[in-house]
């Protein structure tokens, strides 16, 4: 099998080449520390996938 073989390739790497829930909750730990009530981090990751489409 040769690359030439193919017309086009594609790739998945959500979720398999890293762990995108850690890097979405570490990337908005400056934003929670400044909330008023704390959250959980189910809270937080269910919250952004409500509002994310």
């Amino acid at each position: 099998m040769e690359l030439t073989d193919f017309d086009r390739l594609t790739f998945d790497c959500h979720g398999t080449r890293f762990d995108r829930k850690s890097g979405i909750f570490n990337g908005l730990k400056p934003l929670l520390e400044r909330a008023t009530a704390p959250l959980a981090r189910g809270q937080v990751l269910d919250a952004r996938a409500r509002h994310e489409p």
